[in-house]
């Protein structure tokens, strides 16, 4: 987890796509994959049969972050690919996040307690594209992260491949 400064809401970011030749479903992956920090990973049909699979979080936004204000702060990217992620936003924002900006009523006791929100900024993941059935690695890469992605992409790749335990 680092902090928040190095992500300003005009900072400029590159994003890179990378066609992988994996031969994993996105199960195998996580898997694979399932000791890294913050791993979240996002598939099935609501995904058009697709999966994205993040880990190494950039931000997680705290029980101090406005995560409002939190939601608007990113990278400018500076340019675009059809069909591609590069990172963004996961997590959620539960029912009583409202009492930031409306009256609620009390919240009713709650069987196991969750917190109000939780958001994980990633700036580089896996996505699988059904219809290309093909992994990418894809990230938005700043000047301040470039170098923690390329060891983060290569250490993830090695653990796909099969060559580290």
């Amino acid at each position: 987890m680092t902090s928040s400064t190095w992500l300003e809401p005009t900072g400029p970011a590159e994003l890179i796509v990378e066609r992988l030749n994996i031969a994993l479903s996105a199960q195998q992956v996580a898997k694979r994959l399932e000791a890294y920090h913050d791993l979240s990973i996002l598939a099935g049909e609501w995904t058009g049969g697709g999966a994205i699979i993040a880990w190494d979080a950039a931000i997680v936004a705290g029980a101090d972050t406005d995560h409002f204000d939190v939601l608007d702060r990113l990278p400018r990217v500076q340019n675009h690919l059809p069909g591609a992620v590069g990172g963004g936003w996961i997590g959620y924002l539960g029912y009583q996040s409202g009492r930031l900006i409306e009256h609620l009523p009390p919240a009713p006791p709650a069987m196991v307690g969750l917190p109000r929100y939780l958001l994980r900024y990633y700036d580089h993941l896996l996505r699988f594209d059904p219809v290309a059935q093909t992994w990418f690695f894809e990230a938005l890469v700043t000047p301040a992260r470039a170098e923690f992605i390329g060891e983060s992409r290569n250490a993830a790749l090695e653990k796909l491949s099969g060559n580290s335990p």
